[in-house]
């Protein structure tokens, strides 16, 4: 499988792989890590760090599918971004992959700060460090949802602790609101024999995917074939059947779709949360942030939103020029959630103190960052 290409960053990424897995290709999963330049931090502080899961309908996608602008907006804050990778379906159930990301969050805790630390030159006394204990989670699409999901299993006894933020782009949060199409069509596809659907390569030489970058140039193969099978599951409105098969008609919500509908277990506990979502999404409807939106402040849980009008699936990841820093969507729908994590790191409703000195900081030398402060109702749209 030929490496994929890394986006343009300010920083350069840093491959880590948080778990050996026999079978997968690479020999397990990774996580890619961006560290900002030490000028950028605040000085004597270890950096927090932003964890993103990326999308890809839970069958494609790579931890280097993320927008390099959003990345150098959090280095630009002195903090860190950790992009984990997990396995791909259908070759494993969407249960693993969720099991990946909380074994990739559980790293980025509990070994990736000592690993960087281990990592200055030589000779070096002090270099960037990392704090565990101020970290926020964004995800995006199918990432959005494992990433929600994953969360809802931190804080307890024996789990990690929960993220002080999390972010989520068009996730999905209730899965008897998706589209499941018939059971009998979902048993034709789930028969179908690879050559027949064009997809020979989604094997891997019979290995696991976990990386399948969907932002790539030119488009790998595996992709390619990937496509060509979502194409057929959305064809029979049977996408969201990865997760859960289509039930008989006037049948009750099984308890496999409810496991992977954090809508019915999420509780007052659950962190900050902003939800952002574009009115003309047809691939994760708006209703799926909507009625976790709505629950959530049900159980007091504080929780911003956006809607990117005119924007349909994807706006958050792919490099349309409405998403763009100053444009319509990046001003409406992904800024205020950017921002809205960041000002949970410190615990605070408003721009932490240490975020606004360096933000008045990098305003001063370059002109290029404006500094206000973010309060906590954070919502735009109807």
């Amino acid at each position: 499988m030929e490496p994929a290409t890394r986006l343009p960053t300010s920083s350069p990424a840093t491959t880590y792989r948080y778990k050996e897995i026999e079978n997968v290709v690479e020999g397990g999963v990774h996580l890619d890590l961006y560290l900002p330049k030490e000028e950028q931090c605040v000085r004597g502080s270890p950096c927090p760090v932003a964890v993103f899961y990326h999308g890809g309908s839970w069958v494609m996608g790579s931890a280097t599918d993320v927008q390099p602008r959003q990345i150098d907006w959090f280095l630009a804050r002195g903090i860190a971004v950790a992009s984990v990778e997990y396995r791909l379906a259908p070759q494993v159930h969407v249960e693993d992959a969720l099991v990946d990301c909380l074994d990739g969050y559980r790293f980025v805790l509990e070994k990736l700060p000592s690993l960087v630390q281990d990592s200055w030159p030589v000779g070096t006394e002090k270099g960037i460090t990392l704090d565990p204990k101020r970290v926020v989670v964004v995800g995006f699409s199918a990432g959005a949802h494992l990433a929600i999901c994953m969360v809802c299993r931190t804080g307890g006894v024996d789990q990690p602790p929960s993220p002080l933020a999390v972010l989520s782009f068009y996730g999905m949060t209730a899965l008897e609101y998706g589209s499941y199409g018939k059971p009998e069509d979902w048993e034709g596809l789930r028969k179908v024999k690879p050559k027949e659907v064009g997809f020979a390569e989604l094997v891997f030489e019979g290995k696991v995917a976990s990386r399948v970058p969907i932002l790539h140039q030119p488009i790998p193969p595996p992709l390619t074939s990937r496509r060509t099978y979502l194409g057929l599951a959305m064809h029979l409105d049977s996408l969201f059947s990865l997760i859960a098969p289509p039930l008989p008609p006037a049948t009750t919500v099984d308890p496999q779709r409810k496991h992977f509908s954090p809508w019915y277990y999420v509780d007052a506990t659950f962190p900050p949360t902003f939800l952002s979502w574009g009115d003309q999404d047809t691939l994760v409807r708006p209703r799926q942030s909507i009625v976790f939106r709505d629950k959530l402040e049900e159980l007091g849980v504080e929780c911003g939103w956006a809607i990117a009008k005119g924007a349909s699936h994807g706006y958050a990841e792919k490099d349309f020029v409405e998403s763009r820093p100053g444009a319509i969507w990046w001003e409406e729908a992904i800024l205020p959630g950017l921002e809205f994590v960041v000002n949970k790191l410190d615990g605070k409703p408003g721009a932490s103190k240490a975020i606004v000195e360096l933000d008045e900081k990098l305003t001063s030398s370059n002109g290029s960052v404006e500094v206000e402060e973010v309060g906590i109702e954070t919502k735009v749209g109807a």
